[in-house]
């Protein structure tokens, strides 16, 4: 089993911060509009900063994710809808690392 590149490692990092990023400020939503009847539409991004920050946990530790990008992306609209500037940037940087060429040929390979 070869070493996973420092690239695809730093993305989750970047995936990690961005996951807990989104989780909080969705279940700030949660709180704050809950009292609307809108505040339940704030757990799916909620959800969605869960499955990141699990996956980015994967991501860091070097094991091979073939759905990272994906989550990746997912995330950043999750994001978005939350108003997480910091967030959006850090998921664009995880999928623009990811997409380097090394980190492409490591998942290629599983």
């Amino acid at each position: 089993m070869t070493e996973a590149p420092s690239d695809y490692k730093t993305a989750g990092i970047f995936m990690i911060v961005s996951g807990v990023l989104t989780l909080i400020t969705s279940f700030t939503l949660v709180l704050t509009l809950i009292w609307l009847c809108i505040g339940v539409f704030w757990l799916i991004p909620m959800a969605v900063g869960i499955l990141e920050i699990i996956i980015g946990i994967g991501v860091a530790s070097g094991q091979p994710k073939p759905t990272a990008k994906t989550i990746a992306i997912v995330g950043a609209v999750a994001a978005f809808l939350t108003g997480n500037i910091i967030g959006v940037v850090m998921e664009i940087l995880a999928f623009v690392f990811m997409e380097r060429p090394e980190v492409s040929e490591y998942l290629r390979g599983f």
